[in-house]
């Protein structure tokens, strides 16, 4: 994760998982910049911005449609998202979002066919 997410992020999994320090404590964005230091894990504490790949919910945005409609297409195959690990946040690529289903067809016709 750390090569494409923020300490907070990679923090915010862990203790979804539900992971604890050596210690017993929860995670926090210190604790995983000080575990990336000790462990010479390359990262940043801020996510890096992707040109090509946005969040579910920036995703959804785009779309003028709801956060669950996008999960929906994620979950049945019809648009493919990516976690790094489970629990991660979704990444869905911009290119992916101007493809059928997402945005339909603009050949169809209202006209039956013949």
């Amino acid at each position: 994760m750390a090569v494409r997410n923020g300490d907070d992020q990679i923090a915010s999994v862990l203790n979804r998982l539900p992971y604890t320090t050596g210690k017993g404590m929860r995670w926090n964005q210190n604790r995983v910049a000080t575990a990336r230091r000790n462990y010479s894990i390359p990262g940043q504490r801020r996510a890096l911005p992707d040109p090509e790949r946005i969040s579910l919910n920036e995703a959804a945005r785009a779309c003028g449609i709801n956060q669950q409609s996008i999960k929906r297409l994620v979950e049945a195959g019809l648009l493919k998202g990516e976690q790094v690990v489970p629990r991660a946040p979704w990444e869905i690529r911009r290119a992916d979002l101007e493809t059928e289903p997402v945005v339909p067809s603009s050949n169809a016709s209202d006209e039956p066919v013949s």
